[in-house]
């Protein structure tokens, strides 16, 4: 990759834009709850929408949110060994 010279001649450093592909949210490894279920049909999944958007997380781990997806959760991942029946 070639620098980058900025407009007063100093050498820029682009920053990486890319979203985190990890979504880590999860109270447990995914997979260690009952065999076929879901996030989505477990009490501890909480949905957060703000300006038209939608974020699910998990309430067990409410503590560590932060406003990014890093502390998300997908509702078609397996169920993790603390699911629990809504």
């Amino acid at each position: 990759m070639s620098k980058m010279i900025g407009l007063f001649g100093a050498i820029v450093v682009p920053f990486d834009t890319k979203k985190p592909s990890k979504v880590d949210g999860h109270a447990a490894p995914v997979g260690g709850g009952p065999p076929g279920k879901t996030c989505r049909s477990c009490a501890h999944i909480v949905s957060l929408s703000h300006g038209g958007k939608s974020w699910r997380k998990c309430e067990l781990m409410k503590r560590f949110w932060t406003h990014g997806l890093g502390t998300d959760i997908r509702s078609k991942d397996e169920a993790c060994k603390f699911w629990v029946y809504k």
